[in-house]
């Protein structure tokens, strides 16, 4: 990805967030936070962009996105609205139930899911609510088809692998990384799997992508 592509992306994911009209607007209600917020792969900042105005201002709230330039955008435009800075899904620099809301809107298809998982479990108190949303195999499918029909060979093979990742990941629970690919699709049964063991009150939602909602075992 280029630098101005991935810029371009993130800003039209800050489109998307302000615009409840969108069909691809979808964030989680922030107002019931009293301890603390995190957005894991936060992008320019377009959560608390969109939605920090329903926190109350005594209640912290972290920012945390792979990509440096994202994260120096978020910065540079609004270092009021949360700490931004970059870290991985995997380990985040937070304390031990530092928050009880948890937010990874379709970030968590590109690290290694189980060990996003546990480090979620980790910074949540007993109580804390998980809000994520992955993406289905419906989802890869499509953009398969798609670059097929544009006569994209180069992408319809990453598709193909990000296909492949996702049903080897579906099979085994497993991460996995075929040829340098890391994105994969993830399915209801296999992330119920995952989650059973640290949380409770499992919720699903199916559509372009999947809505997971689950609450931090005590």
């Amino acid at each position: 990805m280029e630098i101005g592509d991935g810029l371009d992306y993130h800003r039209r994911e800050l489109e998307i967030a302000l615009d409840p009209s969108r069909p691809e607007h979808f964030l989680p209600d922030l107002g019931a936070a009293r301890i603390g917020v995190v957005d894991v792969g936060c992008g320019i900042g377009q959560l608390f962009v969109a939605k920090g105005e329903e926190l109350a201002a005594d209640v912290p709230r972290w920012g945390f996105d792979l990509d440096p330039r994202a994260v120096a955008y978020a910065i540079a435009h609004w270092p009021e609205r949360a700490p931004f800075a970059v870290a991985p899904a995997e380990s985040l620099p937070l304390p031990d139930g530092a928050v009880d809301l948890y937010v990874a809107r379709l970030s968590l298809p590109y690290a290694d899911l189980p060990a996003a998982l546990r480090e979620a479990a980790r910074v949540l108190v007993p109580g804390g609510r998980l809000w994520i949303a992955v993406h289905p195999a419906s989802l890869v499918v499509g953009e398969l088809g798609a670059a097929l029909r544009r006569g994209s060979l180069k992408e319809a093979l990453r598709q193909a692998i990000v296909f492949a990742n996702g049903l080897a990941f579906h099979l085994s629970g497993r991460d996995h990384k075929f040829f340098g690919v890391r994105a994969s699709w993830q399915s209801e049964a296999r992330m119920r799997r995952l989650l059973v063991a640290g949380f409770t009150d499992l919720r699903f939602a199916s559509g372009r992508c999947l809505l997971v909602e689950a609450t931090r075992r005590g």
